[in-house]
């Protein structure tokens, strides 16, 4: 199986997005894309199933977590850090390509509001992210 680079995950995204958008006859205020690896949609108010969002931010962003190993420094921080097992799944789980998916909403707190999903370089497919689209945006 291929792993999809961020870039190219971004990109059949989006078009994968505009077409989701004109096949749902799905309404925003502002689609934006000007940011490099996310888009911002601000939801319409005047279908009543909108109401309860008011914008949301799907991007598509390097996982540093993933990406670089953070090793403890002392023995305080590696029992911090979940001890052998923990360092050990980390080391298995690094991946310089590494990359996720995240959803969140601004609320008017300021404060954001991240949606828990799981889309990464590893589970990546078209069918994923028109399922994600279908869950978060009708």
């Amino acid at each position: 199986m291929e792993i999809i680079t961020l870039e190219s995950a971004f990109e059949i995204a989006r078009n994968e997005f505009k077409k989701f958008i004109s096949e749902n006859s799905i309404k925003y205020k502002k689609n934006d894309f000007s940011e490099k690896g996310a888009f911002y949609l601000e939801c319409s108010h005047n279908e009543e199933k909108h109401k309860t969002i008011d914008n949301i931010n799907i991007s598509f962003r390097e996982d540093d977590e993933r990406r670089k190993l953070n090793l403890p420094k002392n023995l305080s921080e590696y029992h911090k850090q979940g001890g052998g097992k923990e360092l050990e799944r980390k080391i298995i789980a690094i991946n310089p390509e590494a990359w996720k998916c995240s959803i969140y909403s601004q609320l008017e707190n300021f404060k954001k509001f991240e949606y828990g999903i799981e889309l990464n370089e590893s589970n990546f497919t078209v069918i994923e992210i028109n399922k994600l689209f279908k869950n978060y945006l009708l």
